[in-house]
């Protein structure tokens, strides 16, 4: 072998020792660049008893850059972006998070980098999952712990860290973290920390908590491939491990129990006892003191999909509760069924099953007491029952346990001809009921006809009938009063398709509508349950529930528009200080024309003069406010409808028994992708 070979030889060894011993060096200082990855998931290195844990997968993909969420642009940009960023609510969140300076930082401290990085590639851009226990009376107490999948360059973060590499410059101090003797990690404290934090990396998973039992429960269940983990426990796996999986959702688990005791929450909200009657029926049916434990997903793509599942404390359980939970739930095939009477362009249903009954006898105990008299009264004078428990049971009979709810835009032309009313914004809405016992409904119906002024029923005429039948899709049923807001009067209809069915509207047209919608639809008359998103929602959701709700906004956006108007003008209305301003009002009309007279003694001869002048004044003052005000009113009032539009469709499915509650969710997002096919309010050909 000649010389110059023999030296390139020795020079190759050289270099390839060399490289071996860099890498060994570099291997005990911060890592090997062999190691691999953690191959189990995250969860398999949580404790199993935790009393919340939430995780986020492929992060990275939620921002660009980061801290900037990647629907940010089109958020604001959308109607109801806009018009949130602009609510009080909102500035005083962010003004309370402040996270300004905090972001402002990171972008100075990412800039003065020697190379571009992107934190979520470093930290967490996989994998980040927090979990621990609630301690204390707060959740500024809780004891916590997180894990973050990191790549190089967060694995040479840690090694850094842990050999103590310019670290004391910052404050910190750095101490072994001991258990039976070994090293598992260490433990930083001072600087800015306000409590001791202890750090551990197992291959690419970096794990940070406040109590070093963490750490040491990370290690054992490394050891025990994740045996007893929370990635084993039946609340993760039958809650969050067998829901449909795309590998980035948002997973959570939530002691619920735990946390109300920590935070001392109230249990009964809703309140049952509550002035408003909404509110109170709701907390008879539902309390948050039922619910032990929450756990589930979010998924983040064309749609939300929200996955979640509560267990129930079935011992405290109210009588209601537990009849309203053991109600038989309903199937696919149910939610299509009712879904058939809808038109397409409705902007909201509501399919339940539940107990009549029990239903209006909660309803009935949640009045205030002056309207449980007239309640009272009304059964006695015109049903001739002793109250109106007998009354509930007779309409009970009359009905099955089940109920739908739809509305859509009121957009039916005045009618001359028909019932007098005011001019009170309304949605035309339908109540579909199904009949158990027709002999029961025609009972009611006679006993309603024949009581016709009690009802206050009347036609154009006072005393002239104010029942009438019309045959327009069916034989229907109209009752003419005067104090149904927008309409003036009630219509029913009766029919025959998969049951017998019962169905109340508030104006008689809409019930022909669904009549053809039902028996008819086509292009002439679509059904929502041919409408592409309530369809393809339901198919992919829950094969059974107790409660369906369909929300569609922006499908009865104008009425939702004038409604909202009439409710800020009447707020309008109540703004005005009349304390103030009659006594104003007052004083300038005697000042201007009654010189001399005393406002409290005005002469007999110019009394009522003088009344009449101030009433024309204060309606030329209120006239004179609206006008001035309505652009804001109106402003207003557009604005509360662009916030819900922010929400373009939603449906959610409830199931629930004594032991367990699930609901099932999809909200498209006005400012997010397309959802599904055909999302407009064309609906699907038949």
């Amino acid at each position: 072998m000649s010389a110059k070979r023999r030296i390139l030889k020795y020079f190759l060894y050289a270099v390839l020792f060399l490289a071996m011993g860099g890498l060994w060096a570099f291997g005990q200082f911060f890592f090997y660049p062999w190691e691999g990855s953690y191959d189990g998931d995250v969860a398999s290195l949580i404790p199993r008893d935790v009393d919340f844990y939430f995780a986020k997968g492929e992060l990275r993909k939620d921002f660009d850059p980061f801290p900037r969420p990647v629907f940010l642009d089109d958020f604001q940009n959308s109607k109801g972006g806009r018009v949130l960023l602009e609510t009080d609510a909102y500035q005083g969140v962010m003004e309370g998070l402040n996270l300004g300076p905090a972001l402002a930082e990171l972008d100075l401290a990412l800039d003065r980098m020697p190379i571009e990085v992107d934190p979520l590639s470093i930290v967490g851009g996989k994998d980040l999952a927090v979990a621990g226990y609630f301690k204390g009376t707060s959740l500024e107490t809780a004891d916590w712990a997180v894990y973050a999948r990191v790549n190089w360059m967060g694995k040479l973060a840690y090694g850094v860290v842990e050999n103590n590499l310019g670290i004391q410059a910052q404050g910190l101090a750095i101490l072994p973290l001991l258990h039976e003797g070994d090293t598992v990690g260490l433990t930083l404290t001072g600087g800015q920390l306000t409590r001791p934090i202890h750090l551990t990396r197992v291959y690419d998973v970096v794990v940070a908590a406040t109590q070093p039992e963490f750490i040491q429960d990370c290690l054992e269940l490394v050891t025990r491939k994740g045996a007893d983990s929370l990635l084993q426990s039946a609340k993760y796996f039958d809650r969050i491990g067998q829901v449909e999986r795309d590998g980035d959702e948002f997973e959570l688990y939530l002691d619920y129990l735990a946390l109300s005791e920590t935070l001392r929450l109230p249990g009964n909200w809703p309140d049952p006892h509550s002035k408003d009657l909404g509110v109170a029926l709701a907390g008879k049916f539902f309390q948050l003191a039922v619910i032990r434990e929450l756990a589930g997903t979010l998924s983040f793509g064309e749609n939300l999909r929200l996955d979640l599942t509560g267990d129930l404390a079935s011992n405290v359980l109210t009588t209601t509760q537990k009849s309203l939970y053991r109600e038989r739930d309903f199937e696919r095939t149910d939610m299509i069924e009712v879904a058939q009477w809808v038109p397409a362009d409705a902007g909201a249903l509501v399919y339940g099953h539940v107990d009549i009954g029990d239903f209006l006898r909660e309803a009935v105990a949640s009045v205030d007491p002056d309207t449980l008299a007239l309640i009272e009264d009304q059964a006695r004078g015109v049903w001739g029952y002793p109250d109106i428990y007998p009354l509930i049971e007779d309409i009970s009979n009359a009905l099955r346990d089940r109920f739908a709810f739809c509305m859509r835009n009121f957009d039916y032309p005045e009618d001359p001809t028909g019932p007098p009313h005011d001019d009170v914004p309304v949605p035309a809405w339908a109540l579909i009921l199904w009949i158990e016992d027709k002999v029961e409904v025609n009972k009611i119906r006679d006993r309603i006809q024949s009581h016709q002024a009690e009802f206050g029923l009347r036609g154009h005429e006072p005393g002239s009938p104010g029942v009438f039948t019309i045959t327009r899709g069916g034989l229907q049923h109209e009752y003419w009063n005067p104090l149904v807001s927008g309409t003036g009067h009630i219509a029913t209809l009766e029919d025959a398709g998969r049951s017998l069915y019962l169905i109340v509207s508030n104006d008689s047209r809409m019930l022909g509508d669904m009549f053809s919608t039902y028996h008819t639809g086509g292009e002439g008359y679509p059904r929502l349950s041919k409408y592409p998103p309530y369809y393809t929602w339901v198919a992919a959701g829950l094969p059974n529930a107790n409660f369906l709700v369909w929300w569609n906004p922006r499908a009865m956006g104008d009425t939702l528009r004038r409604m909202a108007r009439a409710e800020a003008e009447i707020d309008l209305l109540d703004a005005i200080d009349w304390s103030v301003e009659r006594p104003r009002i007052e004083r300038e009309v005697l000042q201007r024309h009654f010189p001399g007279e005393n406002l409290n003694r005005i002469s007999q001869g110019n009394k009522e003069r003088y009344e009449d002048m101030v009433a024309d004044e204060l309606d030329r003052f209120q006239a004179e406010f609206e006008r001035t005000q309505a652009a804001a009113v109106g402003d207003s009032s557009s604005a509360r409808i662009d916030l819900l539009e922010l929400t373009s469709m939603t449906l959610l499915q409830l199931a629930a028994d004594q032991k367990k509650i699930r609901l099932h969710g999809r909200i498209g997002l006005d400012f997010g992708p397309a959802m599904v096919p055909g999302t407009g309010l064309e609906p699907a050909r038949e």
